[in-house]
């Protein structure tokens, strides 16, 4: 993969920074669920002076394989070129232009007369040609000739008609019966074999020595898609380019861990697409990286249309120093549907503040009861077990607000009465689960992301708020975003009614 800006952060770690704070942690490291470059190549280097640090503009040849990410995001105030401050790539905080939409066919190619059979013919349910094949093997036989591969991943392809267009995509998997040693992106084929419908992706089985190799082509030039909705879950072109070689352009890195508590290595672009890379990445992708340009090819999979990406050269990344989405990695205790004494409710969650979520989450909860209720050898937990142990006394119809500090200037204008200890907020996905003094479960709020399960959709500083504490917390509907500001943190009621 290649940075075309990264900030280099352990250059930030200078008296004249020490507010700000960095440390090794931050810096990228291989594996994991987040993404980034794939190593071949030496790093820039960041040039320091007088405590002045500047982007470095990394354009090794082969890719740049390193950097560090803030270990928060900019600090209020601190702009692209601020004296004396962080000085990130100045596209970071600028809107990216809207992108012009170029022209494809979308029209019928429909079969003329003796015309060998494309893909087109076969996929387009506007042809007379138009195979809906079973979703199971044996399929419908099928051959197709002069295709040209556009992707390899391990034991399948992912092959195109020359001619492009709307519906000229096939995804062909060879179970072992075809070599692909001699089969590279651009080679020109033959294929045979038998079409199903597989989990809504036309697929081809291809035959013992199903596989032809006749020739070679430039590959095609990718489709380039103005807008990621399009190609994302839902979008109006996903059948017509299913299985094509597609690319998308200035995206915003949204979601580093959308499988949370499962890593299966993706990250969301725009709120939208997800994108899927099909090799091992090495650096780390926070939230708010500009991904200047994706190229792949487009796949569902398990409920979701993803851009497949076949190598680290399909990639590249501007670094605006975000976090990776915090991830509980493990299996939740409880079931969703486990009863719950109820004694209290989970009525406000702030996961993403502005500023540094080190310092800046809170959780409140809120007792319904006309009488007081004692908390000692209470805790409040996440799924993975990271916990925040509580004490004190909530009175009748009150509030008790657990946040990151009690400091009022550090965490946000939020006034506490416990502290959170080791529990921390995933920003997307997370989990809190009450417990009193017997360990009977008290409250549970599986959170999402906005428009997931009725989520409502949030901006950075925007609490989640119970609108009614009398309502089921576990439903997305229930729930809205913070309206108010109650200081630096962000929008929310801490400590109040909705």
């Amino acid at each position: 993969m290649r940075y075309s800006e990264i900030l280099l952060s352990a250059a930030l770690c200078v008296s004249a920074l020490s507010a700000i704070g960095c440390d090794d942690d931050n810096k990228e490291g291989g594996g994991g669920t987040s993404a980034g470059a794939e190593s071949g190549g030496d790093t820039g280097g960041a040039g320091v002076e007088g405590g002045a640090t500047a982007a470095v503009e990394a354009g090794v040849m082969g890719g740049v394989m390193g950097g560090y990410v803030w270990d928060m995001m900019p600090p209020a105030g601190i702009e692209a070129g601020t004296e004396g401050g962080i000085e990130a790539p100045a596209v970071c905080f600028e809107e990216a232009a809207p992108l012009e939409q170029p022209t494809f066919r979308l029209e019928a190619a429909c079969r003329q007369g003796s015309e060998p059979l494309k893909v087109r013919h076969v996929r387009d349910p506007r042809c007379p040609d138009f195979i809906e094949g079973p979703t199971r093997a044996p399929g419908i036989p099928a051959t197709f000739t002069n295709l040209v591969v556009t992707g390899i991943f391990d034991d399948k392809i992912s092959l195109q008609d020359q001619e492009g267009g709307a519906y000229s995509g096939l995804w062909a998997y060879s179970s072992g019966r075809v070599d692909f040693s001699s089969v590279n992106v651009g080679s020109v084929v033959n294929v045979q074999g038998e079409l199903i419908e597989f989990f809504t992706i036309t697929e081809l089985i291809l035959s013992e020595g199903g596989l032809e190799v006749v020739g070679s082509t430039t590959p095609p030039e990718p489709l380039l898609i103005s807008d990621s909705a399009m190609i994302a879950d839902g979008g109006e072109w996903t059948e017509q380019l299913e299985s094509m070689l597609v690319e998308v352009r200035e995206a915003r890195v949204t979601h580093t861990a959308p499988d949370c508590p499962q890593d299966f290595g993706m990250f969301v672009v725009n709120q939208n697409l997800r994108i899927d890379p099909k090799f091992e990445m090495d650096a780390t992708l926070g939230r708010q990286d500009i991904i200047s340009r994706a190229t792949g090819v487009l796949h569902f999979s398990f409920d979701h249309h993803k851009l497949f990406l076949r190598t680290f050269e399909d990639i590249d990344i501007v670094g605006c120093g975000g976090l990776p989405d915090k991830c509980e990695a493990s299996e939740c205790p409880v079931e969703l549907t486990e009863s719950e004494v109820g004694t209290l409710v989970i009525t406000e969650i702030q996961s993403n503040p502005r500023g540094e979520d080190e310092q800046r989450e809170y959780v409140e909860l809120y007792n319904p009861n006309a009488n007081a209720v004692m908390i000692n050898g209470w805790r409040l937990q996440d799924c993975a077990g990271n916990t925040a142990q509580l004490s004190g006394t909530i009175e009748g119809r009150g509030h008790w607000v657990i946040a990151r500090n009690l400091n009022r200037d550090l965490n946000g204008g939020v006034r506490a009465q416990s502290e959170m200890g080791e529990l921390f907020l995933p920003n997307n996905y997370g989990s809190l689960l009450l417990f009193n003094s017997q360990n009977e479960l008290v409250d549970q709020v599986r959170y999402a992301p906005g428009g997931e399960e009725g989520w409502p959709y949030r901006e950075p500083g925007e609490a989640l708020e119970l609108v009614e504490p009398a309502s089921d917390n576990r439903l997305g509907s229930s729930w809205a975003t913070g309206r108010n500001s109650y200081g630096d943190g962000g929008n929310g009621t801490p400590g109040r009614a909705y």
